[in-house]
């Protein structure tokens, strides 16, 4: 029997020892390429935050938007990514909660989301965001250098 160490946090989830269907221990790293493309969305969310006053042109926040949604799609990718290889056995369950979590993020925004864009504006709620993501942005990056 092999010993597994799971640490979802880490950067690898690996297999100790050796088995007759898998000689070579598995090492599950996330995708470094889509972790650096994230950090596209927190400037971008800046970009569009400063580009929704009413003087400028409406092609401005909609091309400004851009690297934002580009930015989450890759978070989502790795993450799915990552938790597929990681919890392969549990795959479905582990996308479930995955999927849990988003759409219950999703479903609480709206509780206060019209009240903060009423007191702050269009530009000071979405640059609050942008900064609530820019403090986040780092986190990938602490949770890979962790070590085992």
């Amino acid at each position: 029997r092999r010993k597994v160490s799971w640490r979802p946090t880490s950067r690898s989830v690996v297999h100790h020892g050796k088995s007759r269907r898998n000689p070579y221990p598995i090492k599950c790293v996330p995708n470094d390429r889509f972790v650096a493309l994230s950090l596209t969305s927190s400037p971008g969310l800046y970009c569009l935050a400063f580009t929704t006053f009413q003087h400028v042109h409406w092609i401005a926040p909609i091309i400004s938007s851009m690297p934002f949604g580009v930015g989450i799609s890759f978070v989502y990718i790795s993450v799915f990514t990552y938790f597929v290889t990681a919890y392969r056995s549990m795959a479905a369950a582990t996308l479930s909660g995955c999927a849990i979590m988003r759409t219950s993020f999703g479903a609480a925004f709206p509780l206060f989301a019209n009240q903060m864009y009423d007191r702050l504006g269009t530009v000071g709620a979405t640059a609050l965001l942008a900064g609530l993501m820019t403090l986040m942005a780092p986190l990938p990056c602490v949770f890979m250098m962790t070590p085992l």
